[in-house]
Order: structure tokens, then sequence, then C-alpha cells
């Protein structure tokens, strides 16, 4: 079954560009392709829709690769860049990647791109799920400080692995500073029998105060 590919092409060489589309074609993909080759276009061309991918060649008349990469940059593009050249200097694949580009594939050695595809497709999935993971817990986060700032509750959290205690604003407000020393050693001699499987916070809470935990800032 072919997988739909939105793909934009920075190549000055229609004959290379159509091999480039043969190969990809064939591994089974069903690409819908945009060539441009100067700056204006390539900014143009990514105002127009999300790219799943983009190739890239190293040397053209218009617009070299580094510069092309730059434009990438600056428009923060999120989607694999991939280099086809017939330039092959190990220097040049260096730079390329210095530069931002995720892999570089000869046009001599075309058998490589296909795989090269869909690995980077498949590393850009997983960088999207990694942001919308940490996204969603930095939301949690910030919601859970707000319910603690706004609750009225004194909260301190214990992290045996640390031996390190948190104490919120509002714990330091209701207890006057008063010592936990006590209730850390108890809390150490409860989990030294079990070291690894120790590395959840444990909570203690004030007089008048209902139990809760809070993790670190």
């Amino acid at each position: 079954m072919s997988r739909p590919l939105a793909m934009l092409m920075i190549e000055d060489s229609a004959p290379d560009a159509e091999l480039v589309l043969h190969v990809i074609i064939r591994g089974g993909f069903t690409p819908s392709s945009m060539r441009v080759n100067t700056a204006p276009a390539l900014r143009g061309a990514l105002l127009q829709r999300r790219w799943d991918l983009i190739t890239c060649d190293w040397i053209m008349p218009t617009l070299t690769a580094p510069e092309a990469l730059d434009i990438l940059r600056e428009a923060e593009v999120d989607c694999p860049v991939i280099i086809v050249s017939g330039e092959v200097a190990e220097e040049v694949a260096v730079t390329a990647m210095k530069n931002g580009a995720h892999d570089f594939v000869s046009k001599h050695n075309l058998a490589r791109l296909v795989p090269a595809i869909e690995r980077e497709l498949r590393e850009a999935d997983d960088r999207r799920a990694r942001r919308r993971v940490e996204g969603e817990l930095r939301t949690e986060r910030q919601r859970l400080a707000l319910a603690v700032e706004t609750s009225n509750t004194g909260l301190w959290d214990w992290y045996p692995c640390t031996r390190e205690t948190f104490l919120s604003a509002r714990w330091k407000a209701q207890s006057a500073g008063r010592d936990l020393t006590g209730a850390n050693e108890r809390l150490a001699r409860a989990h030294r029998s079990r070291p690894r499987r120790c590395c959840r916070g444990r909570t203690a809470r004030t007089p008048g105060s209902r139990p809760a935990g809070l993790g670190p800032p």
C-alpha cells in the first residue's frame, strides 16, 4: 500500500528531480511534489502547506544548500531534510549535517534514498509525539501548581533518593519554619530496606491541612 508524501524538492535539474521521484514511487510512496530552485520560491513554498519531506541538491546556480538550510531554519521547518546530490565528499556531508540536514544521499547511490526517508519520517513522528507529551506534562504541572497555590494548603514533600525536602510557601507560613529533620529520618529508616523502590516522594502534612503531594518545581 503506497503512502502519500508531501514533498518539496530544492533542485535545479528537472531530469534529476524526475529520477528521484521515480525512485520514491518505486519505494512505495505516492509523492505530491513541488520543485523550487531560488530563495523566493522556497520561501513561498514553505508558506503554501506543511511538507512531509524536503530534499535538496547541494550545488545549484541560484541557491546553495547551506543557503536553503538557513531559510528552512529561519522558518522553523519541522520535517526531515535530506540532501540528495552528486557531490559525495565526506566534508560536504559533514557540513550538511552541521547545517541542519538529517541525511545525505548521493545521486549515484539512490538505493539509499527510500530507507533514509522511511527512517527520517519515523524519527520525525517520534519527535512530534515527544513534544506533544512534554507539552501535556507542562500543562499538568502548571495546573497542579495553580491548584496548590489557590488551595490554601500547606505541603511538604520528601525525596528519599536525594534526601531533599520541598516546602511550599503556604507550608512555611503555616508552620513558621518547623524543622522536618525528625520526619526525614523516620522516612529514611522506613525505606532503607528497599533502596531501589524509594525514588517516589513521600508526603507529610501540617496540622490542620489535608494530606497532599507536590513534586519538585
